[in-house]
């Protein structure tokens, strides 16, 4: 957490303003102070109990001997918000604070409500709280310290300015759409805006109470707030302070995100137990590919410093030096272990899973590495991590199912796993031009073939065999299976297309068991979303078989 200095806030120069900024994350919110002549002002405690003691100790300090009012403002009603505010009400109770929120937020803390808090994601027990203030509760009337509610308007969003001894502190506006008793909150020319930027975040959305409808009016108001009312800088609940005009550039990139939706499904916690599975499992995958990926380049510079390429060699052994894939996968596999200690809870893994596999993307796909590694392990990452971020944001991944011949699909599989990346004509074809021959030859040897010349047999079936699945991601099961009978030093390996739709791959009776039954139990998973069914037979040498449900309407024409 980052606590900077007091400064002015702007447009109210005896104002002074302390953001305790946190780096994202849902499981405590970013917390703010205001303090001026009249009063002092916090918005979101948050859960952090480290966050809460330091913001009540500036509040103190802020407040002195003197009487002003402290208030203690409420974006909306989620835990990472609030839960300071009400697990220890004593340590700004001390300093006289009144708890002030939009009146469906003060009725979730009444309640102690584990649903509409979000409690019940992170296994936390939201304590009982009584709303000093409740703010939109009908008739504007004075409340407790002398602080009075006096209806206001901007940019069409309905308010409340809250006064003391008959001055304005502060503005209150009602944003619904990531919850119901959403709110932002204007200080002089600061506008503090909750979870509104993130309110389509992937785990954020779909949260009880999230009315997509009421955001897109939400958006566009508050955009126009931003824009045409004065606002110097934005204060998100997560993540940094913004301009006034990279706010407004995000607003209009959310508005545009909300206008290609229709239906965003509810985050359930059976649902998140289905995208913490999925997300191991691609963690757990990208852990394996970089592992490929990097032994391979290793091998590369090598034999380009053999071939006398020392400049190409150096350069890939930069890019190996300098990546942030490996740091990223131990960061995750210790928040991984912590989860599985029972230290955190499935949102919160949903959330590293998320960061974790764009930081990976960005690498990957985006980086250095898109350019010298194999490009058939690199378009698998992507499709694993777009399988991913649809589980998260859709409940479920869209599958692109086509008319395939099994047959030709695993013909051509196998030829592509039994020969060189790059094929013969295109590396003589480039002989002429140094620069694309090097290219050409540094793509050829990041992917050298894993069963070459006759270590791979083949017996297809007698004819054709017509069935509609997701081409792309069948042939991603496939490989990734003889992989990991590669990896696991499998000298022969045969591949028979039965026909009936059945696809039975043997290992050598001489290699060790590829793989455990985490991943068995991925790969049954993964295979069932085609439409087949993944089986292990016992003994040696391996055996295993992926067969067509026939009584599946998707799995045939």
């Amino acid at each position: 957490m980052a606590t900077a200095a007091w400064r002015p806030v702007p447009g109210l120069t005896s104002v002074r303003f302390l953001p305790f900024l946190r780096r994202p994350d849902i499981c405590c919110s970013n917390a703010f102070l205001a303090a001026g002549p009249r009063a002092v002002i916090a918005v979101d405690p948050g859960a952090d109990a480290a966050q809460a003691a330091l913001l009540a100790r500036f509040a103190g300090e802020a407040l002195g001997a003197d009487l002003r009012p402290f208030i203690v403002l409420l974006t909306h009603c989620h835990i990472d918000h609030v839960l300071q505010a009400v697990a220890s009400p004593e340590r700004l109770g001390r300093l006289g604070a009144v708890l002030a929120a939009h009146a469906g937020c003060a009725a979730v803390l009444a309640l102690g409500d584990p649903i509409l808090s979000a409690a019940h994601l992170f296994d936390i027990a939201l304590p009982t709280c009584e709303v000093g203030l409740r703010l939109f509760s009908g008739d504007p009337s004075a409340g407790p310290n002398g602080i009075r509610r006096v209806p206001c308007g901007a940019a069409g969003l309905m308010g409340e300015r809250l006064l003391v001894n008959g001055a304005p502190v502060a503005e209150v506006y009602s944003a619904p759409g990531h919850t119901p008793d959403s709110v932002v909150i204007r200080v002089g020319d600061l506008l503090f805006v909750g979870d509104l930027l993130f309110a389509l975040e992937p785990g954020i959305a779909g949260l009880p109470g999230f009315e997509l409808e009421a955001l897109a009016s939400t958006i566009v108001a508050v955009r126009v707030l931003v824009e045409e009312g004065g606002i110097v800088e934005v204060c998100p609940g997560h993540g940094p302070l913004l301009p006034a005009s990279e706010a407004v550039a995000a607003l209009a990139r959310l508005a545009e995100a909300v206008g290609r939706l229709t239906v965003v499904p509810h985050i359930t916690p059976a649902r998140l137990t289905a995208t913490r599975v999925v997300a191991l499992e691609l963690l757990d995958e990208a852990d394996r590919l970089f592992a490929v990926i990097g032994g391979r380049l290793i091998v590369l510079a090598h034999h380009l410093e053999a071939l006398g390429e020392v400049e190409a060699a150096a350069g890939i052994e930069e890019t190996l030096a300098s990546d942030e894939v490996e740091p990223c996968l131990a960061s995750f596999g210790r928040f991984a272990r912590e989860f599985e200690a029972g230290e955190r809870v499935e949102a919160q893994l949903v959330l590293k899973a998320m960061q974790a596999t764009r930081r990976i993307e960005a690498t990957l796909l985006r980086g250095r590495l898109a350019t010298i590694g194999d490009l058939a392990l690199l378009a698998r990452f992507r499709r694993l991590a777009d399988d991913f971020m649809a589980t998260v944001t859709e409940g479920a991944p869209a599958l692109a199912r086509v008319p395939v011949d099994l047959n030709e699909l695993v013909a051509g599989v196998a030829a592509a796993v039994g020969g060189p990346a790059v094929p013969d004509e295109a590396v003589l074809d480039a002989a002429d031009d140094e620069e694309a021959f090097l290219e050409i030859l540094v793509r050829r040897l990041a992917a050298p073939p894993l069963f070459p010349g006759d270590r791979l047999g083949l017996s297809p079936a007698s004819g054709p065999i017509p069935i509609v699945t997701d081409l792309e991601r069948l042939d991603d099961g496939l490989r990734a299976l003889l992989e990991d009978l590669a990896g696991a030093g499998h000298e022969q390996v045969g591949i028979e297309v039965g026909d009936g739709g059945t696809v039975m791959i043997r290992g050598d009776p001489c290699g060790a068991e590829p793989f455990g039954l985490h991943r068995c139990e991925a790969y049954r998973r993964r295979f069932e979303a085609l439409g087949m069914a993944f089986e292990l037979e016992g003994g040696a040498p391996f055996t295993c078989s992926i067969a067509l449900k026939r009584n599946s309407a998707e799995g045939e024409i």
